[in-house]
């Protein structure tokens, strides 16, 4: 009795240890984003201080901070939607139908994502300038869909193997077509899964520095993280002084919320995506 009652507070202490350990960088950055600058780098006095400021949240819509966070979500939100419209239907095409090919092509995606990003940014730098796109929402919404719809087919073809093909043979025998039965049968069952190729994807499109660095040039097209990299006071264009560093804290609080609301709104499903077939037989 003793014993796992010492296991049980071994469990229990190292958990939140763990926890305190992932979120008090979270919690440091939203602290120092209230503090004055001469608190902010004061040592443990940021933590315990009795000083707050909202001045560099004041200053966000100053620099264009909606307008940027505006374009991250458009971008964003709009690469999940289709990568996730295209992984369904291929992700039931690989695990449905048998065809010469099908186990390279199962594999394509994983090969695939074994490519580092630097390795296609030239090209892909290259094929937006021939077609024109090069500076539009268009050319990094392609982009983004390139890195992130290999993961989601697949994430999505796994899935879909564990659901069974009795009912969808009963829907085809009723006379439902292979359209209705995705809409009808399949999606209602397979939202677990849908969660979790929203949820990666999204973040991915998100948290995304490099193709906006190249393919955007444009300040009014800009997305978040380009704004962000403004702020660096170490080589950012607002180089230097409190307000660089406060305007970085804050435009980093603000850029994190949409990623923590998905993940918050969807986790449910999200456990129970990951974990398909973990206690299946």
């Amino acid at each position: 009795m003793f014993w796992n009652k010492f296991m049980r507070f071994i469990r229990w202490f190292l958990i939140i240890v763990i926890v305190l350990f992932l979120t008090f960088p979270i919690f440091l950055i939203i602290i120092s984003s209230l503090r004055p600058y001469q608190v902010m780098f004061s040592g443990l006095q940021v933590l315990y201080s009795t000083q707050f400021t909202f001045e560099y949240y004041s200053y966000l819509n100053e620099y264009k901070i909606p307008l940027y966070l505006f374009n991250s979500l458009f971008v964003s939100l709009t690469t999940t939607l289709m990568c996730l419209v295209v992984s369904i239907l291929g992700g039931y095409s690989l695990s449905r139908f048998r065809f010469p090919g099908l186990t390279f092509c199962y594999a394509l995606p994983l090969i695939v994502q074994l490519i580092p990003e630097t390795q296609i940014l030239i090209p892909m730098y290259i094929t937006m300038l021939t077609m024109n796109l090069l500076n539009t929402h268009v050319a990094l919404i392609l982009a983004l869909i390139t890195l992130g719809l290999p993961r989601a087919v697949w994430l999505m073809a796994s899935y879909l193997k564990t659901v069974p093909v009795d009912l969808e043979e009963a829907a085809l025998v009723d006379g439902c077509s292979r359209i209705g039965v995705i809409w009808r049968i399949l999606i209602p069952v397979i939202r677990p899964g849908i969660a979790v190729v929203t949820v990666l994807t999204f973040l991915g499109a998100w948290g995304e520095f490099m193709f906006p660095y190249v393919l955007i040039n444009s300040k009014d097209l800009q997305v978040l993280p380009q704004a962000i990299f403004l702020f660096l006071p170490t080589g950012g264009e607002y180089f230097g002084g409190a307000k660089a560093w406060g305007m970085l804290f804050a435009s980093s609080i603000i850029y994190m919320s949409p990623a923590i609301t998905l993940f918050a709104l969807l986790q449910p499903f999200v456990i129970k995506g990951l974990t398909v077939g973990s206690v299946k037989r």
